[in-house]
């Protein structure tokens, strides 16, 4: 059979949702229609070794770190930011004539890009090469596209689009980021929405397990740690409210991630006199954090802003009712009063909601039952059909 060549980009400083797409389409994709290639950097590689073979990896290199010296790198980027000077960008433009040499040399004919920099990259290899290969971009975040934008990215704006406009094909998981694109390019039907999938088969394993009940304590989950964008302050607010407004004490919070020193949640609690209903997991490594999921009554995403966040569909998975802050493309998945209950970013909304919930154990039955109804919908084995038709389009039909 001939095989279709395609490549997979991402460049990144540390494993996340996007990489974790990538992860999960060397996965499952079917290795009798393709040949996959991957392009990544140094600081990530090792991550997929388990999923490739070392000589269908090709780095371009560290981009993000350039020394084993945290101090180094500090001093590196504060002198870059104090010269104005974008030392990624300086770095990709110095690697890409390596990179079109290996994408020539191994015939791959259909690129498929996921984060900022290599968004940034895989443009300028394709003006190199004269158009030869079609291109992919799927839409994880915002891009700082938005007027109301509070994300943080490393290239500015002009050149994000520029890159944009490059690009034969789009997907996103949410309609949210694609009505963003198509606010600074002209996509016409050159777009899908390819949800992100979950893994049924690990956590149908969780299922099996009981959840560990000793008391009448509703446990809740928040996987956001201190990230402003996750809304960490909102939800400690809304937890005050609960506790010393409407008296509600048969709670306990997980809150995972690391935490630093002089951390907002630690601040927080102690300000709220809240501390005894909080319990801090730390950083937890994949897949550990779905035993969190899985032994709470109340999944919490509280976000200020948000695509569709991997940990909302894997709570979907477990059957847990949701609370969530209807941003983004959260609304695209959990419907008010079906599968779970949205807010705003207002922290007295978001505790009636809490409260709701926490009350009403019937309520969260019955939203949890709706999520086992849905979550077939997500299974990863399902979604990368998706994809390989979409790789499949590109390759026949030049999209």
């Amino acid at each position: 059979m001939n095989r279709k060549r395609i490549a997979l980009m991402i460049f990144s400083q540390s494993m996340g949702g996007a990489e974790g797409v990538v992860v999960e389409i060397l996965k499952h994709i079917d290795c009798n229609q393709f040949d996959v290639f991957l392009i990544t950097n140094d600081e990530i590689k090792s991550f997929f070794y388990a999923y490739l073979k070392n000589e269908r990896i090709y780095s371009i290199g560290r981009i993000f770190s350039f020394s084993n010296n945290m101090l180094i790198n500090k001093v590196i980027y504060k002198l870059c930011m104090y010269a104005n000077i974008n030392i990624q960008k300086i770095l990709l433009d110095k690697k890409l004539r390596k990179l079109a040499n290996f994408i020539q040399m191994n015939r791959i004919r259909l690129i498929h890009s996921h984060l900022e920099l290599d968004l940034y990259m895989l443009s300028k290899v394709k003006r190199y090469l004269k158009n030869q290969e079609k291109i992919v971009f799927t839409m994880h975040s915002s891009l700082s596209l938005a007027d109301e934008d509070i994300q943080f990215c490393t290239l500015n704006k002009n050149i994000l689009i520029d890159a944009l406009k490059e690009y034969d094909y789009y997907t996103s998981a949410c309609q949210f980021f694609i009505k963003i694109l198509k606010n600074h390019v002209t996509i016409q039907n050159k777009y899908e929405i390819i949800e992100n999938g979950i893994d049924l088969k690990r956590i149908n394993i969780l299922l099996q397990n009981p959840k560990q009940r000793k008391t009448e304590i509703v446990k809740m989950v928040y996987l956001g740690g201190e990230r402003y964008l996750k809304g960490p302050d909102i939800l400690l607010e809304a937890l005050n409210i609960l506790v010393h407004q409407y008296q509600i004490k048969n709670i306990h919070l997980n809150i995972l991630r690391d935490l630093s020193a002089k951390s907002i949640v630690v601040k927080l609690a102690r300000q709220y006199h809240i501390e005894q209903f909080i319990s801090y997991a730390g950083y937890v490594a994949f897949p550990g954090h779905l035993e969190y999921i899985h032994n709470s009554d109340i999944f919490i995403l509280p976000s200020r802003t948000e695509g569709i966040a991997n940990s909302l569909m894997e709570a979907v998975g477990l059957e847990k009712p949701i609370v969530a802050t209807d941003v983004g493309g959260t609304g695209e998945i959990v419907i008010d009063g079906q599968n779970g209950l949205l807010s705003t970013t207002d922290p007295i909304q978001l505790a009636t909601k809490l409260k709701h919930f926490i009350t009403n154990k019937e309520l969260r039955t019955s939203l949890s039952q709706n999520n086992k109804e849905i979550k077939l919908r997500f299974d990863w084995n399902t979604i990368i059909r998706k994809y390989e038709k979409m790789y499949l389009k590109g390759k026949n039909n030049g999209f």
